[in-house]
């Protein structure tokens, strides 16, 4: 099909100049020659009905031809209809004249087509009150249908980019155009992906095809695979044809995080309240990490301390767990003591580094006072008498 603004072949604009060549004689401007006019603004014409024709007429008659210059425009081509050739001559004597015009169908859904007249001056009359008209050739053919290729589609979010291809059912000389929705778990406008055009697809005549380009944006974060729906939401000079959503699904490609103690090892006194002990992980998930927790050591649960929770849970979003001991102060004199705790299996993360950490509690209780000899021997004489024998009491 040719371009839709190509005028039809055999247009006429014949100038003054030309005219008078062949009619010197018509006494322009004598205030006698008839008006000129088309008999009606517009017509219509399907585009299977072969031919039909365009009506000039005059006000009067003429007792000499009148010559009628008219040019052809709108946006029908010369693939779509034939017309006379101009000018139109309306013989001396006659009150009207016809311009044919012929439809040439065709298996193309193309809509309605116009083909505008527009009389230039006369040479044997003045130009009357109609001085165009609209020629609507209605299409014949089943509106065109536009539809996504496909229902559904992924990509890896690795990918830089990607695209979602449409059809038409048949070609349009009219653009067609598409306002779309995006919906999701993805989030569009540079976040997880973007899309162009963003919302209003125009395909323009005389194409069959066209596509939604979606750049992917990739990030480190371990987390579910996230879906893009694009829905029509309205359409022009198409129809809706039988996939009017699709979902693209972005498969995420990167690995979860690993989870370890923040420190391998710390210290508290007994009488401190509260010992917090910080689980860490390498990167942000965007899926909730669990991992359960259990304790050992020479330092006894429930008498020493306590702690919870036995299972941690960080948060997706966040990279960052605590896990609070409660030390349980006594006046028992016992000494240093140790409590270590394990990070056991991990669920939507991997084991990291530091799995366990070794938490020493110092005793603040002090010990008894100890009661003993200065010496662990004395000499006495045998004749008798007093030995003294020195205690020793310390602390």
């Amino acid at each position: 099909m040719a371009a839709p603004n190509r005028l039809l072949a055999h247009t006429a604009l014949w100038t003054f100049a030309a005219l008078t060549t062949h009619a010197p004689a018509l006494g322009l401007g004598s205030g006698l020659n008839p008006e000129v006019a088309f008999q009606v603004p517009g017509s219509t014409l399907g585009e299977a009905a072969g031919s039909s024709v365009v009506t000039v007429v005059l006000s009067a008659t003429s007792s000499q031809d009148v010559f009628v210059p008219f040019t052809v425009g709108g946006s029908a081509t010369s693939a779509d209809a034939t017309v006379d050739s101009g000018p139109l001559v309306i013989p001396a004597g006659q009150l009207s004249g016809i311009i044919n015009i012929a439809a040439i169908d065709d298996v193309d859904s193309e809509g309605t087509e116009r083909v505008t007249f527009a009389l230039g001056t006369p040479v044997g009359g003045v130009l009357g009150a109609i001085a165009t008209h609209e020629v609507v050739i209605e299409d014949d053919e089943a509106a065109a249908t536009l539809a996504f290729d496909f229902s559904t589609s992924s990509v890896s979010e690795g990918a830089v980019a990607t695209s979602i291809a449409l059809s038409l059912s048949s070609v349009r000389t009219e653009a067609v155009v598409l306002d779309f929705t995006a919906a999701g778990s993805a989030t569009a406008g540079g976040v997880d992906l973007s899309i162009t055009p963003a919302s209003s697809l125009v395909i323009p005549g005389g194409s069959l095809a066209a596509s939604l380009a979606i750049d992917v944006i990739g990030d480190s974060m371990d987390e579910p695979d996230e879906d893009l729906v694009v829905s029509f939401s309205s359409l022009s000079n198409a129809d809706y044809g039988g996939l009017s959503q699709h979902t693209l699904t972005i498969l995420d490609d990167d690995s979860a995080p690993s989870v370890s103690f923040a420190v391998a090892n710390a210290t508290v006194v007994e009488d401190d309240p509260t010992a917090p002990l910080a689980v860490e992980l390498s990167s942000v998930s965007g899926f909730d990490v669990t991992v359960p927790i259990s304790a050992s050591g020479d330092a006894t649960e429930g008498v020493d301390f306590t702690f919870a929770p036995s299972t941690l849970t960080i948060l997706a979003g966040n990279s960052t767990g605590i896990v609070d001991v409660t030390l349980l102060d006594d006046t028992d004199v016992e000494g240093e003591e140790t409590a270590i705790f394990t990070l056991g299996t991990p669920v939507g993360a991997t084991p990291g580094a530091l799995t366990s950490t070794a938490l020493l509690i110092i005793d603040d209780d002090d010990p008894e006072p100890q009661l003993s000899f200065t010496s662990a021997s004395s000499v006495a004489d045998e004749d008798g008498g007093v030995q003294d024998l020195t205690l020793l009491l310390d602390g």
